[in-house]
């Protein structure tokens, strides 16, 4: 965006790949970066990675747009402290996996028509901090943005737009279907890991008697357990409800799966096991058209409070 300036508050894996991402597409920003963690603001600017450097975050005033990068509890105090001091005319968004909570704080203090659209590019790595981050971390990947029924046209729009150049693929939903759906597809995923990793790493170090009979699928499968401990604390408290409700789901297949082992039922394992299978091949064959072609916006609707089906909205976006 000639002329146009971004701002980006947190510069760890997501707010540095956001600043790389811009300069590598040459999209025109001027591009300020603000974070109270001085190593990680040190790493942008030892590589260019921002036109400028902030002291204080009122610096962000200037912006025509701010990407808030921050863990879930942090990002409704920073989107109402910049409320203060924005002009009318700038927008703000964020990338929090969380949404249900942030929107209800920040919507209590703001006006209701106030351009704050909530963003989650669903783009990362268990690696976190500057050093970790990639200018093609948004490339073909998913952005859900859940703005308030009475946000203005032209902040929803802006935000879109952002998100799609630099490769993401918008999705306008509501924030309740938000939660509920990455508590199922990304929150129970990470749970589930953590609880993994404890039981498996209480017995297998790096230097025990088990280290050599690591299959490399424990590892592929524990990979993401070595993840962010501040953000995943905050998602975990923010996406309760949705999180617990999916995990008492998994607890009652598990038990159904004890029940078939306590048997020594080979008909219902094998069967149990063919579900399983064909179900996980539905969903890496579903992955392997994510991405492909431009970045596209689209506008989902639930279905009802109690589903995770999205159909397409009868208006676009």
């Amino acid at each position: 965006m000639e002329g146009k300036t971004l701002g980006v508050v947190g510069t760890g894996l997501i707010g540095a790949s956001i600043l790389r991402a811009v300069e590598t597409r040459s999209l025109g920003w001027t591009t300020i970066a603000f974070d109270t963690d001085e190593q990680a603001l040190a790493v942008v600017r030892e590589n260019g990675w921002a036109s400028r450097i902030c002291t204080q975050i009122d610096e962000m005033a200037s912006a025509d747009l701010i990407v808030v990068c921050a863990p879930p509890r942090d990002v409704a105090r920073i989107v109402v402290g910049l409320a203060g001091v924005i002009s009318t005319d700038s927008i703000i968004t964020d990338v929090a996996s969380t949404k249900g909570q942030i929107v209800a704080d920040v919507f209590s203090v703001v006006r209701q028509d106030f351009p704050f659209i909530p963003g989650h590019p669903m783009a990362g790595s268990e690696r976190s901090g500057p050093g970790s981050s990639n200018a093609l971390l948004f490339e073909g990947r998913p952005c859900l943005l859940t703005p308030a029924p009475s946000a203005p046209q032209r902040a929803i729009a802006a935000a879109s737009s952002f998100w799609r150049s630099i490769g993401a693929e918008t999705h306008l939903i509501s924030a309740t279907a938000h939660d509920r759906i990455v508590g199922l597809t990304s929150h129970l995923p990470h749970l589930l890991v953590f609880a993994l990793s404890e039981v498996v790493g209480a017995e297998v170090g790096l230097s025990t008697a088990l280290t050599p009979f690591v299959g490399k699928g424990l590892v592929d499968t524990i990979r993401i357990g070595h993840a962010h401990p501040v953000m995943w604390k905050d998602i975990f408290r923010d996406n309760k409800e949705e999180l617990l409700k999916w995990l008492g789901r998994f607890e009652e297949v598990l038990g159904d799966w004890r029940q078939l082992i306590l048997a020594e039922d080979p008909d219902g394992l094998m069967s149990a096991i063919r579900i399983a299978k064909d179900r996980a091949g539905v969903i890496v064959e579903s992955q392997k058209n994510v991405g492909v072609g431009s970045a596209s916006s689209h506008r989902f609707d639930v279905m009802s409070p109690n589903s995770s089906t999205l159909v397409p909205a009868s208006t676009p976006p």
